[in-house]
């Protein structure tokens, strides 16, 4: 037998490199995360001293299933990242909201609205009995129980 022969029979043609180069560059963006998810978790098991047959136990998972995700390449559920949260004791993913306008809104309307009943109460405080705000009559024993120092 030549050698070309021996090659031809040892080699494989079957080999599927093409499509798995394709399935990561499909799903590039969580491999990604899942990576770094995997890194923060080895670390954690190093710094706490964790096997992961033990982190396997406190999750209520398989060894094996620890081992997909310590290798970077598993699609990890929400529910998966939680165990793993709890288990270790860390913070593996966090959601950021913009509130700040919300916020800033908010306080402005509330800053307004209070001004306005503090100017209210203060031109009111100022007459003469009886009160009237609203269409509403107030004493002036009522007005002092409810005026706020906004000062």
């Amino acid at each position: 037998m030549a050698n070309i022969d021996k090659l031809k029979s040892i080699a494989t043609n079957d080999s599927n490199w093409l499509s798995e180069a394709e399935d990561r560059q499909k799903n590039k963006a969580w491999l990604k995360h899942s990576q770094k998810i995997a890194i923060k978790v080895l670390r954690t098991l190093r710094e706490k001293k964790i096997k992961q047959t033990e982190l396997a136990s406190l999750m209520g998972v398989s060894a094996q299933q620890v081992n997909k995700i310590v290798k970077g390449k598993e699609n990890l559920t929400l529910e998966t990242i939680s165990k793993l949260e709890q288990a270790l004791e860390i913070n593996l993913v966090s959601i950021e909201f913009n509130t700040h306008s919300i916020t800033k809104d908010y306080i402005i309307k509330k800053v307004k609205v209070d001004w306005h009943i503090y100017t209210k109460r203060a031109k009111v405080a100022k007459q003469k009995t009886p009160y009237k705000i609203n269409e509403q009559v107030y004493s002036q024993s009522e007005i002092n129980e409810n005026c706020v120092n906004y000062g």
